[in-house]
């Protein structure tokens, strides 16, 4: 495999965006409309304070932001390992890398949602392998027995 790089990245670059669309089917697909908490495409690129990107030579493979969570935090949000790319690790370098970002930035604390099912047992095991505790919902986040809501102080 190519060597590993890490971009910022925007919602209007085309593999970012395809790569943000597959986590949005991800998530419609696994989730219902009610427990699916993904960000339009067009309210990430305006909320996130970064997006960063993991590439190989020129495919991307995982994809995450950071956004606001008042009043001292950040919010992990839209972390997406492409389909092919999975098994490999690289939902944890992405993960590592905003949490250094997070750390440079300031911020207090990291929050997260992620879902409850079978199809996000990965991305929990990746978030608690870094330290991530459940806690309870935050920010504008209500109860949802589809929905698992972590913090990890920094």
């Amino acid at each position: 495999m190519d060597a590993l790089t890490l971009r910022h990245a925007t919602v209007n670059e085309p593999a970012v965006a395809a790569l943000l669309g597959a986590h949005a089917e991800h998530s419609s697909t696994n989730y219902p409309s009610t427990s699916c908490h993904t960000l339009s495409q067009e309210r990430l690129g305006a909320d996130a304070e970064i997006i960063l990107t993991l590439w190989s030579a020129e495919k991307v493979l995982a994809v995450g932001a950071l956004v606001p969570c008042p009043p001292d935090g950040l919010e992990l949000k839209s972390i997406h390992v492409a389909e092919a790319a999975r098994g490999q690790g690289f939902g944890g370098k992405i993960t590592d890398a905003l949490i250094a970002e997070a750390r440079a930035r300031g911020a207090r604390a990291l929050w997260l949602e992620t879902g409850a099912s079978p199809a996000s047992k990965a991305a929990r095991e990746t978030y608690a392998s870094r330290g991530f505790l459940v806690c309870p919902p935050f920010g504008s986040y209500t109860e949802d027995p589809l929905s698992v809501f972590m913090t990890l102080p920094l």
